[in-house]
């Protein structure tokens, strides 16, 4: 009986599939090879409607699918050459529709060594697939090589966004004039490095974690202002270390969207964040430059894949530097910097090469002759890097290097109260003491 009930299901699921074989060829044709991307195209055009309203689940349905065109060798007859297996070469196509990416793996004797030579084997569209990273062996007289592919389109749309966030800023500062800085007379020189805003973020009713929003920000902001301008610095250097923002799409992962604050996202949580951080720049005592560096939350795409620079900051950086009459520096990956007599090293600390050793760091972005300060945030706690001896970690000045994670402004959510930590909101003030970092470290209320 459960055979025959299973052979009725079958062809329950086929008979609609045969009224939809010309979409289904249709979608072979768009570029999706797989049962998973066509049954996914089928899904979101509505077309299995009539399939699930007899009861049937999606992995049925799916495997369903599968079978069909293989039945039907749907795949064979409209898939192009670069999505076929033979029995000389094994290749292998693969597309993520989700992100807007595809691979195509080869192996065989013929002398593929690069993505042209790929491109041209297997007759890729390049109107409508970018290559972005290749790797290649070979052993003997066999070649392999993975190439990972970008959508042309979708590269277009996040363009497009930029530019549309970038003329809205421009509107946004018609008119404006440049800010001048006030300045007062000291020999004092400081440092201030803030990490982790999340603005856009709205986090309420958490047992550890005390309610965050923009507001909050805005708070600290003004205590921050407060606190460096009673020092009476004759130089103040500002230090963005990344995440100036929650999420520009919203979905950087499946949840994010249900801890956003009310049009907490797109070109709007741009100019909320240019908006609130000039408007601190401009409180700031005898402000001499801002740096600034990109963190994996600055992106203006949902996977970090695509926009790896985090252009939210680039764009920030760019209409700063327009409004104000002070240096503004900005790299994505970080930013190396002389202030009186102290070599600073600025990141965010989602990079591979920070989690390599703090000597590496140094070797490679540090200035011989000075003291070397690594600055990064990203972890949302207050965690040091120093030189080791017989495997104990120690606290010194004796060398010529040290690294520090900074405080956040940002205190935690949903996903670190689950993890089972959460940070207290701080800053720190960085001062030069005989030719070595003074760091203090300041709570925010």
């Amino acid at each position: 009986m459960g055979r025959k009930k299973g052979v009725r299901q079958k062809n329950s699921i086929y008979f609609i599939l045969e009224s939809l074989i010309s979409r289904i060829e249709q979608i072979i044709l768009e570029g999706h090879h797989t049962s998973t991307t066509i049954f996914r195209q089928l899904h979101l055009g509505g077309h299995l409607n009539p399939i699930y309203s007899q009861g049937f689940k999606s992995d049925s349905i799916r495997r369903a699918i599968n079978t069909f065109i293989i039945d039907k060798d749907l795949i064979v007859k409209h898939t192009p050459s670069y999505a076929v297996k033979t029995s000389k070469e094994n290749t292998k196509w693969e597309e993520d529709y989700e992100n807007g990416t595809a691979s195509f793996d080869y192996s065989g004797l013929k002398k593929i060594q690069t993505e042209e030579d790929l491109i041209k084997f297997a007759k890729i569209d390049t109107t409508k697939w970018k290559a972005v990273k290749q790797t290649a062996n070979k052993w003997g007289e066999n070649y392999q090589i993975k190439v990972i592919f970008e959508s042309v389109e979708k590269g277009a749309k996040e363009e497009e966004a930029y530019e549309q966030a970038k003329e809205i800023l421009k509107k946004h500062l018609k008119g404006r004039k440049k800010i001048s800085n006030k300045k007062k007379v000291s020999t004092k020189i400081g440092v201030i490095p803030l990490a982790d805003f999340h603005i856009g973020a709205y986090i309420r009713g958490l047992i550890k974690t005390p309610d965050f929003d923009i507001d909050r920000i805005s708070d600290m902001l003004d205590e921050i202002a407060e606190i460096v301008n009673s020092l009476e610095y004759s130089e103040v250097h500002i230090v963005i270390l990344g995440d100036v923002i929650e999420s520009f799409t919203g979905t950087n992962h499946p949840s994010t969207w249900k801890e956003l604050m009310y049009k907490g996202h797109g070109s709007n949580i741009i100019i909320m964040a240019y908006e609130l951080l000039l408007s601190f720049f401009k409180r700031i005592t005898n402000l001499h430059s801002i740096y600034l560096v990109s963190g994996n939350h600055d992106r203006i795409t949902s996977s970090k894949r695509e926009d790896t620079k985090g252009e939210v900051i680039e764009l920030i950086a760019y209409f700063l530097n327009k409004e104000l009459e002070t240096i503004i520096k900005y790299n994505s990956l970080l930013l190396t910097e002389v202030i009186d007599n102290i070599c600073y090293i600025f990141t965010h600390g989602h990079h591979n090469f920070t989690k390599k050793s703090l000597e590496h760091i140094i070797w490679k972005y540090g200035k011989q002759g000075h003291f070397n300060l690594v600055l990064q945030g990203h972890w949302h706690t207050r965690k040091s890097k120093v030189p080791v001896i017989n495997t104990e970690t120690i606290y010194s000045d004796s060398g010529d290097y040290r690294g520090i994670t900074c405080p956040s402004i940002f205190t935690g959510n949903y996903y670190s109260e689950t993890a089972g930590f959460t940070s207290s909101a701080g800053f720190l003030i960085v001062q030069n003491q005989h030719n070595k970092p003074a760091v203090f470290d300041i709570p925010l209320n």
